[in-house]
């Protein structure tokens, strides 16, 4: 299983590769939290992706959402595909 935090997502859909993933894994996992991360970006005009309309993506929360607040150094995308990769 293959999970992607917000930055791959933006800098290879920038380089118009992001299918690569698709290419080499399959299916990629990420969490709601990195798509928060994607829509803000989208709000200030960047050119972002919008995975959730990719049927190889999916989009996928965590059980243990306190996980998220023991990881204070990291941004919630970050932190919630840490949290995903564990739980897996």
């Amino acid at each position: 299983m293959i999970v992607s935090n917000t930055s791959p997502l933006y800098y290879l859909n920038q380089l118009g590769c992001l299918e690569v993933f698709r290419d080499l894994f399959g299916r990629v996992h990420t969490t709601p939290q990195v798509l928060e991360e994607l829509e803000a970006g989208k709000i200030q005009g960047l050119n972002i992706p919008d995975i959730a309309t990719l049927g190889w993506f999916v989009i996928q929360g965590i059980a243990v959402p306190s996980f998220l607040e023991l990881i204070p150094d990291l941004g919630k995308g970050e932190a919630s595909v840490l949290a995903l990769a564990l739980e897996h």
